[in-house]
C-alpha cells in the first residue's frame, strides 16, 4: 500500500493505492525487486500476475475451482494460493483501487509506514513537482527515463527492466540514460541537488514492484 500526500489547509489528501501485499511480500522473500524479474526468471507469464498483485483477478472461480494460473503462480512461489491472496479476495476483485480522503496528522502518521513525518511527506512532495518541471529541459528519452524511474506520470515508480522494456532497450542503456539525466539535473546552475536526493530516498515510503 503507497501513499501520497499534499497538504491542504492544515489537514492532508492522501491518494491510498492498494495492492496484494501478500503476493509482494513472497515475491520480494525470493530476493526479486520486481514483478517483471520474478516473472521472467520462473518463465511464466506477466499478465495474469500482473492482475493477481492489483486485486483485479479473482485466483479461484465462481465454481469453486483454482485458474491454472493462480495455480502455476503458487507453485512458482513453492506456497498455496491462500498464502498469496488476502482471504477476502480468494474469489473476488477489488473495484477500486484508490481511495481518496482528507485525514488528520494523527491518521496520516498511523497510515504512513515507518512512522514517516507528514512533513517529511510533503516535501518529497514538492521534490517531484521541482524536478518535474526541471526535466522539461533534459533530453525527451532521458526526461522519460526520469519520469519512470521515479513514477513522476503517477504509475509507481518502475525497475530498469521496466524501463527498458516500455523503452525496448537494454536495462544498461536506462542506467546509462539515467545517470546522465541526474548528472545533468545536480549541476550547480539548476540548484537541484536537495531535490535529487529526496527524489531518491522516495523508497522510503515503501515502492511497489
Amino acid at each position: 500500500m503507497s501513499q501520497t500526500v499534499t497538504a491542504a489547509q492544515g489537514d492532508y489528501r492522501v491518494a491510498i493505492r492498494v495492492s496484494n501485499a501478500r503476493l509482494w511480500h513472497r515475491i520480494r522473500a525470493m530476493g526479486f525487486d520486481s514483478l517483471a524479474a520474478f516473472c521472467r526468471a520462473r518463465k511464466i507469464g506477466y499478465t495474469a500476475p500482473a492482475k493477481y498483485l492489483a486485486l483485479a483477478m479473482a485466483p479461484i472461480l465462481p465454481n469453486g475451482e483454482a485458474r491454472q494460473s493462480a495455480t502455476d503462480l503458487a507453485d512458482a512461489l513453492a506456497c498455496g494460493i491462500e498464502d498469496i491472496f488476502p482471504p477476502a479476495m480468494l474469489t473476488r476483485t477489488l473495484e477500486n483501487r484508490v481511495i481518496v480522503q482528507d485525514v488528520t496528522e494523527d491518521q496520516v502518521k498511523s497510515l504512513v509506514s515507518r512512522a514517516r513525518q507528514p512533513d517529511d511527506l510533503v516535501a518529497i512532495t514538492d521534490a517531484r513537482r521541482s524536478v518535474h518541471a526541471a526535466i522539461k529541459a533534459l533530453k525527451p528519452r532521458d526526461a522519460q527515463v526520469l519520469t519512470l524511474r521515479y513514477g513522476l506520470d503517477g504509475g509507481g515508480e518502475r525497475t530498469l527492466d521496466e524501463c527498458g522494456k516500455i523503452l525496448k532497450v537494454h536495462q544498461e542503456r536506462i542506467r546509462q540514460m539515467q545517470y546522465r539525466a541526474e548528472r545533468m539535473l545536480r549541476h550547480p546552475g539548476r540548484k537541484l541537488g536537495a531535490h535529487m536526493a529526496a527524489l531518491q530516498d522516495v523508497d522510503a515510503l515503501g515502492g511497489e514492484p
